[in-house]
């Protein structure tokens, strides 16, 4: 804050510009002062309408670190058969190929038999709730109860799922909750450096971090992961499908497996994050506080209230204090693997990615879709974007880029989908 409204309403001219079969074609609205809502009519308004999420927000390029970019990171370039820069795998990507798709489909003289929704955020990295929150609440005050909603989210996983060989879809029935807290150490013995006590403020801080780190939740093996698994599972080798086929018998190994990866460890417990550690103002002046912002994201078997009880717990000690930082939510409740949504995503991956295998997965990072859980019952989180164990350290991160012909299969993904979904 405060929103760099010039630049969004710049974005939305250009997208007037390169797209004018939808801009001409769909209704268009403006919500929350900066996000999109476009509305395509369908010919038959009994069936149940559907909605494709994006947003159009990106984070921030960390100051200090634009070199360590092979391209600047607001360029757009195009080179080595990449499209470079933030907004490449999120989630411009998503906004682009979309609005591709439609003027595709619209060239081709293609009417949806059902209304398709597209609503473009411009805070979800914030947690969207003037962006998001607010077509939500459009779209409800109207009356809308959609069929199923589409948004980023889990990718095509290349050597990241253990023992699987081919690709990986890893389709999006839920996602994590999220809760960042506030840790403060207090104290009065502030003042010269020369006669600290024992434990400064920050080093009654730092203990308590170190104490968290050290305890991570447990780890939990649920649905969706163990539906993942046992779609999998013939694509395994002996061992390892006799390992997930008898989760009773192996789940020790099986958890112990997937806690090698950061990737596959996320998705089995509520993970814990220091982002942010604040304390002291000279080299020779003892602080008077230390605080810190832990970020958790939270298993659909946890919630915020065990959370905060495993911080008191393993915290213990009362001259810590936390307290919630930011808006939090908990983890949204799983959609349905056998919906006619979750039909239409599987069919176009298999359409338009041979060579992947499709499966249900928990989306590890949040998105958007949280907040049409109100108006759909069933919300999936996916985009086609091919990422192996090194690409993933590029979202939010340095050198962010997606492969020209991996762009070109998320447009016809799209396609296919509205395809398959707006006629079904």
């Amino acid at each position: 804050m405060p929103v760099a409204g010039t630049a969004f309403s710049d974005l939305h001219d250009l997208l007037v510009e390169s797209y004018p079969r939808v801009h001409a074609t769909l209704e268009r609205e403006t919500v929350g002062d900066y996000s999109l809502l476009y509305t395509w009519r369908g010919r038959n308004p009994e069936r149940r309408p559907i909605l494709l999420l994006a947003h159009m927000d990106v984070v921030p390029v960390a100051p200090g670190s634009e070199s360590s970019w092979l391209h600047p990171p607001f360029s757009g370039d195009i080179a080595d058969g990449f499209i470079w820069g933030r907004g490449t795998l999120d989630d411009k990507v998503s906004v682009l190929a979309i609005l591709e798709a439609i003027e595709r489909l619209l060239a081709d003289g293609f009417t949806p038999e059902r209304t398709v929704y597209i609503a473009f955020g411009h805070d979800e990295e914030v947690d969207g709730l003037q962006g998001a929150g607010k077509i939500a609440e459009v779209l409800g005050d109207r009356g809308v109860e959609l069929g199923f909603t589409l948004d980023e989210g889990d990718i095509i996983a290349h050597d990241i799922v253990p023992g699987v060989a081919s690709p990986v879809a890893l389709l999006g029935v839920t996602e994590k909750g999220y809760l960042a807290l506030k840790l403060r150490a207090g104290t009065e013995e502030c003042g010269h450096a020369s006669m600290p006590p024992r434990t400064t403020a920050i080093g009654r801080l730092a203990g308590s971090i170190h104490g968290l780190e050290s305890n991570p939740m447990a780890a939990n093996l649920a649905p969706p992961v163990t539906d993942m698994f046992d779609r999998l599972a013939s694509e395994m080798s002996f061992m390892l499908r006799l390992a997930v086929t008898n989760r009773w018998l192996f789940s020790s190994l099986v958890t112990s497996r997937l806690s090698e990866s950061c990737a596959t460890d996320a998705a089995i417990r509520t993970t814990t994050a220091v982002t942010k550690f604040s304390g002291g103002v000279k080299a020779n002046v003892l602080p008077c506080a230390a605080e810190a912002i832990v970020d958790f994201r939270i298993l659909p078997s946890d919630s915020i209230a065990s959370v905060t009880a495993h911080v008191r717990e393993v915290i213990d000690d009362p001259l810590i204090e936390f307290s919630q930082h930011g808006a939090a939510n908990e983890p949204p409740p799983l959609s349905d693997i056998s919906s006619m949504g979750f039909q239409a995503v599987q069919t176009a991956v298999r359409q338009i990615f041979p060579d992947a295998l499709a499966a249900p997965h928990l989306a590890i990072g949040a998105t958007d879709s949280k907040h049409y859980a109100g108006i759909a019952k069933n919300n999936y989180r996916f985009l086609p974007i091919r990422l192996g164990p090194d690409g993933t350290a590029r979202l939010h991160g340095a050198n962010e880029r997606i492969a020209l012909e991996n762009y070109s299969e998320v447009i016809r993904f799209y396609i296919q989908l509205l395809l398959n979904a707006a006629q079904s």
